[in-house]
């Protein structure tokens, strides 16, 4: 699943409440690091790695569905992820930390 793909899919769940962030770091700690924001409770509630497969944290009181988006897109290979493909000034998309 491509991360604009993902994107799409968080914000269109459960009318906007949730918003996909992807972030860029100069020193690639966290580079591509996807984290799953709630817009009602004001916190990040996943993060995804960006060099690995994996989940870093999952708030457990989020909907099964969501979970499971979440899961699949952690699982998808990083080469099919596409995240290098969206541009270094594209503010939309990135979240410089």
């Amino acid at each position: 699943m491509k991360y604009t793909d993902f994107e799409k899919d968080i914000a269109d769940f459960d009318n906007g409440r949730y918003e996909a962030r992807l972030h860029r770091d100069a020193e690639k700690e966290k580079h591509h690091q996807v984290d799953v924001y709630d817009k009602k409770k004001k916190r990040t509630i996943a993060s995804i790695a960006g060099d690995d497969t994996n989940i870093l944290q999952q708030d457990l009181g989020m909907p099964t569905k969501l979970g499971e988006m979440i899961t699949d897109y952690a699982y998808t290979p990083l080469d099919e992820r596409m995240a290098d493909e969206i541009p270094a000034d594209d503010i939309h998309n990135n979240t410089e930390r």
